[in-house]
């Protein structure tokens, strides 16, 4: 177990709720969600439980469920930590030390987390910053980011202890979302989630109806773009692979010809 999770296991043990913020203090800003460390690809696996007949599914359907869960799992997995430390720091009250600046702190003075949020005022913005303070970590930055006030959009930057502090970010997340749920995207690149050479990425976008997947990866089985689009309700959709060829398959995941599909425009 890496000293990161072996933190996590040991803080979680411990209930420690620091000071709280004063009446007089401005109050903190808004939080962003833990969907800003997620990515929900479930709608495009729903597909596929629904339907009863998984013998006539598409080749290009198989495919793309399969880059679909496994990427999707990938990336859950290795922000599960991160959103876990989140989720367990805001659960004290926060701590204002003036400045617009505020702390939230779990745990004991020589084994916490501690996130650190100041807002900027003249940019509507807030900064956050995620530390990490144990018997091998001393006030570690485990991750950083910014976030507009309301906590709409904003990115992530993570880091690696084991690396040297001038080039030890390695994963960057960037994420929007809107108060309906209707629009959202998260766009992850990084150094070595799964490839050990830069610049694979994952994206993800909600647009109405219609989700987006698009893959960037750099020295797989078969290196390049893929694009995987399809309808959340009715599930027809369409992947491009990265040598050019592309398919599409219909609402009951059957091969279709791509231009028989009715493509929706916002």
């Amino acid at each position: 177990m890496n000293k990161i999770g072996f933190y996590l296991l040991s803080v979680l043990l411990i209930a420690s709720i620091l000071g709280c913020a004063k009446e007089e203090d401005p109050n903190p800003p808004s939080l962003p969600g833990t969907e800003s460390f997620t990515i929900n690809l479930t709608t495009f696996t729903e597909a596929a439980l629904s339907k009863h007949s998984p013998q006539l599914f598409c080749d290009d359907f198989d495919t793309a469920a399969v880059l679909v869960a496994v990427w999707g799992t990938m990336t859950n997995l290795a922000f599960a930590l991160p959103r876990l430390a989140f989720v367990v720091a805001v659960t004290q009250d926060p701590e204002y030390l003036g400045d617009l600046t505020w702390t939230w702190t779990f745990g004991a003075e020589s084994n916490n987390i501690q996130l650190r949020g100041q807002a900027i005022d003249e940019e509507d913005s807030v900064n956050w910053e995620m530390y990490i303070t144990n018997a091998e970590l001393d006030h570690f930055l485990w991750y950083d980011g910014r976030c507009d006030y309301h906590a709409t959009g904003g990115w992530w930057q993570f880091y690696k202890d084991d690396l040297p502090a001038d080039s030890n970010h390695f994963i960057r997340l960037s994420w929007q979302k809107n108060e309906g749920d209707t629009t959202a995207n998260l766009l992850i690149t990084n150094n070595n989630l799964f490839s050990a050479e830069y610049g694979d990425s994952l994206s993800y976008e909600i647009d109405g109806n219609m989700g987006t997947v698009w893959l960037r990866d750099v020295d797989g089985g078969r290196p390049g773009r893929w694009n995987i689009t399809w309808d959340i309700n009715q599930h027809f959709g369409r992947i491009d692979y990265p040598e050019g060829a592309f398919g599409c398959w219909d609402n009951d995941l059957a091969c279709i010809e791509c231009d028989s599909l009715d493509w929706p425009t916002y």
